[in-house]
């Protein structure tokens, strides 16, 4: 569990500081951080985190919604 934690906090870190202002919402940093933490387990490869990202980035107001709606 310490490894996923890791890799999830130091890929945030790391990728905050190149294109932080995406990482200040805060809901694409959980979604950031808990793909990372999925990329550690080998569950998902970069291809894939990348896809998602991109979904989640291109449908953040889809997103925002639908967890508001469960609020």
């Amino acid at each position: 569990m310490e490894k996923v934690s890791e890799a999830a906090f130091s890929s945030y870190v790391a990728t905050k500081d190149l294109i932080g202002h995406i990482l200040d919402d805060h809901h694409i940093s959980f979604a950031f951080c808990y793909l990372a933490s999925h990329f550690a387990l080998d569950l998902v490869d970069e291809n894939d985190v990348n896809e998602i990202m991109a979904h989640i980035e291109t449908h953040r107001k889809e997103l925002v919604e639908a967890i508001s709606k469960n609020d």
